[in-house]
């Protein structure tokens, strides 16, 4: 039987070219670059809130196992998952996102940004 696909959306170290994009792209297919509404804050680490900003980010495709595992790891870092509508180039898509609880994260001392 062929493992469920899950539509993920990234904006932070799993991004092309971030440290945990490796999770991504073994088992993972790239569908494209992407925007969601939000507020991003980076502090060392980037972290999405619920807002109206065009946070910029990639879509992909990934096995129910390898969105486990980067379920598990983001979960204990402070983030719950929703489902978002991510703005692609020729069409949107519904997909998995990490926001942040904001447990401590200092908004006053974090960049405000676009694109981590």
């Amino acid at each position: 039987m062929k493992e469920k696909m899950i539509t993920l959306f990234v904006y932070g170290t799993l991004k092309s070219h971030g440290c945990n994009n490796s999770w991504l792209v073994m088992e993972g297919m790239f569908l494209g670059s992407a925007w969601v509404y939000g507020e991003l804050y980076v502090d060392f680490l980037p972290y999405l809130f619920k807002g109206k900003d065009e946070i910029k980010g990639e879509v992909y495709k990934v096995p129910k196992h390898v969105y486990n595992s980067i379920y598990n790891m983001e979960i204990n870092a402070g983030y719950y998952v929703e489902n978002i509508k991510a703005h692609m180039l020729d069409k949107n898509v519904i997909a998995k996102v990490f926001y942040h609880t904001g447990l401590y994260v200092n908004k006053k001392r974090a960049k405000k940004v676009r694109e981590f």
